[in-house]
């Protein structure tokens, strides 16, 4: 008797079992209403009693449909998730997708639910993400050590950097910019500055082991006016736990995400102006062209479909 039960016929009843709507329950299987019901009577008749108590006002599960919902709802997803997980072998997914970030990335929301729609579609597959210290992604890249980098880049993303041999998707997330600066610097203790203001206070500019497209996007040009922005070259190479002693000197300052302060520790004697007129930093994946395996464009194709379903800024 149960070798004639159907897939379509359990799905149906879980569908219906949580949304409690044969309308909604149709909808969300595409399906007509009478289909729905057809289905339900079906499976009911396979289970010999009702599943379903339905009145015109509203549809609720029986103390057998309960159980069932018990019994049921953890092994079809047991195989839903045995399917996908084969599916994504034949597609040739490997068992884990390395992702890497500096430090300001670690908690945007949109990162973690990307990862995690990802391994809901591809459950073969986990995602590790690592922590770097350092601006040069490329190179974590060329290593190998991930295969995926995501960043924050100053206004409309590439579509990568063919010098490199890099690739880049769209932005997952935006924010607002703002100058790190000490508290002796003329501009820290302004609520908001604007680029004009640049034009005469200095920024530093990107360490030379940065990428060249990374290094010549970074900074504005111009100011609105058209003024170009003032610029300092240092000896930072690049982490952030050096950059206090530069800053505190009060001679330049760093521009820099809106939330850096939020996500990576620096002294009191450090300050973020917010940048008021600046475009928004965009958080942005790389990888490299030569190594776009299977994985890293599944991943790609999760990203796109969840960055269409976010509202524009």
């Amino acid at each position: 008797m149960w070798g004639g039960v159907e897939l379509r016929e359990v799905e149906t009843f879980l569908v219906l079992a949580r949304e409690l709507h044969f309308g909604r329950t149709a909808t969300a299987m595409r399906v007509s209403t009478a289909r729905v019901s057809q289905t339900v009577r079906r499976l009911e008749r396979r289970v010999g009693g009702p599943l379903f108590e339905r009145t015109s006002r509203q549809v609720c599960l029986t103390a057998l449909g309960e159980s069932l919902l018990v019994e049921l709802g953890p092994a079809f997803a047991d195989l839903e998730r045995s399917l996908a997980v084969a599916a994504g072998r034949a597609r040739g997914l490997a068992e884990q997708l390395r992702i890497g970030h500096i430090v300001t990335v670690e908690n945007v929301p949109r990162l973690a639910e990307l990862v995690g729609e990802f391994e809901r579609r591809c459950p073969g597959t986990t995602v590790r993400r690592l922590r770097f210290d350092l601006l040069d992604y490329p190179e974590a890249l060329r290593r190998d050590e991930v295969e995926v980098w995501f960043t924050w880049w100053p206004g409309p993303p590439p579509d990568g950097d063919p010098d490199l041999g890099l690739r880049c998707g769209p932005a997952i997330a935006t924010t607002g910019r703002a100058l790190l600066v000490g508290r002796s610097h003329p501009l820290a203790s302004r609520a908001s500055i604007g680029l004009e203001d640049l034009v005469e206070h200095p920024v530093m500019e990107v360490p030379e082991r940065g990428p060249a497209l990374f290094r010549a996007r970074w900074i504005p040009p111009t100011a609105p006016s058209g003024a170009p922005i003032a610029t300092v070259a240092t000896t930072w190479p690049g982490h952030f736990h050096e950059l206090p002693p530069i800053l505190e000197r009060g001679e330049c300052g760093w521009l820099t995400i809106d939330g850096f302060l939020e996500t990576v520790s620096m002294p009191r004697t450090v300050v973020a102006v917010p940048v008021r007129d600046a475009p928004p930093f965009g958080l942005v994946p790389w990888w490299r062209a030569d190594r776009e395996t299977a994985t890293v464009r599944a991943f790609v194709e999760v990203l796109e479909d969840v960055v269409g379903d976010y509202p524009r800024p």
